[in-house]
Parts: C-alpha cells; sequence; structure tokens
C-alpha cells in the first residue's frame, strides 16, 4: 500500500475543501487531534473516530484495516493472541525463506487471564520482549519480535511442504465448518 492511512484522509479532506477545524466539528473531536493524525500520529483518535471520518470524506479504508485495528475497544477489552505454534486456529506461512505464523486474535477484559478457545493456552497481551500492546499481525510492529516462537527441522523446501499441507488442512476445516453450518 503506497499511501498511508492519514495521508489518504487528508488528501481527501483537502480536496472535500473541508478545514481541519470543520471536519473536527463533524466528527465531534478537537481540530488539534485532525492535525496530529494528518501528522501521523495515528493513536491520537479512537477507531471509531477514525471510521466516522472516513465516512464525513467518504473514503473506504478497509485497505487500512488490519494496520489500524484498535489494541483496546471502548469497554475496556484489549487485544490478545495466541502464542502456541501447534495452535490449530494460528495459520502459518512462509515470507521469503522464513517461517512466520498468524496467530489467533481476540478481545478479552485486561485485568483477566485468558486462554485460547482453540488450544488453551494463555494468550498475551504485550510483546514478551519490549512489552508493547498486541497488534495484528505475525509479530511486534515496536521491536519485531514474532508473537508466535516457529521451530521446524529441515531445510526450506521441507518447511514449505509442511506449511503447504497445513494450509490444506486449515482451509479444509474451515469448509467442513461451512458445510455444517448450512446444514442447519
Amino acid at each position: 500500500m503506497e499511501t498511508s492511512l492519514h495521508d489518504a484522509l487528508k488528501a481527501a479532506r483537502r480536496s472535500a475543501g473541508m478545514s481541519q477545524a470543520g471536519l473536527a466539528d463533524r466528527a465531534g473531536c478537537k481540530q488539534s487531534a485532525i492535525s496530529m493524525f494528518e501528522r501521523g500520529r495515528t493513536d491520537v483518535l479512537a477507531w471509531e473516530k477514525i471510521v466516522r471520518i472516513a465516512e464525513i470524506l467518504g473514503t473506504d479504508i478497509r485497505p487500512y484495516a488490519a494496520h489500524m485495528i484498535p489494541t483496546v475497544l471502548d469497554d475496556g477489552r484489549i487485544l490478545k493472541c495466541c502464542t502456541n505454534f501447534a495452535c490449530e486456529r494460528n495459520i502459518p506461512r512462509m515470507i521469503a525463506d522464513r517461517l512466520m505464523v498468524r496467530p489467533t486474535f481476540l478481545y478479552a477484559a485486561d485485568d483477566a487471564d485468558t486462554f485460547c478457545p482453540e488450544c488453551l493456552a494463555k494468550m498475551i497481551s504485550r510483546c514478551p520482549n519490549c512489552d508493547s500492546p498486541v497488534k495484528r499481525g505475525n509479530g511486534c510492529s515496536a521491536c519485531g519480535t514474532p508473537y508466535v516462537v516457529c521451530s521446524i527441522p529441515g531445510d526450506v523446501s521441507q518447511v514449505a511442504n509442511w506449511v503447504a499441507a497445513r494450509r490444506r488442512e486449515i482451509r479444509d476445516a474451515m469448509a467442513m465448518n461451512e458445510e455444517f453450518r448450512t446444514d442447519d
């Protein structure tokens, strides 16, 4: 993706001939928050406000959503992920001859231990290396530490074959699950 979300919304605001103050008034926030957001401080606005701003400007933000999904919801639940390599819900993939795993994410209460609904491993809400909040993706956006430690013996082609087989298993399980839903 070439353009960042804040640049896309800034361009849309300018294209609409709207001032930061006018947009802030319609979105229900402060002009200073719009200004900081447009300069790249995406943490100054709640996700719900960003969605509202996009609606006002008629801008599709779906391409940016995976990177911008909030780590904390308005009701206080936080994003957590499963770090168990063997978890059936964690999806492996090869990235530049390196095994990576996209973990399962869910929102849960901050003050409670949360266990993965699939494998019952304790889920984390903060990076084990730098203590940054968990964000969707393979690993920490602050320090680069993977959330799931991957270790499969073998050369790259053996690991790639394992990944392909595992992804087929996941697709088959999802298809079977879909069949059960439609049988009701």
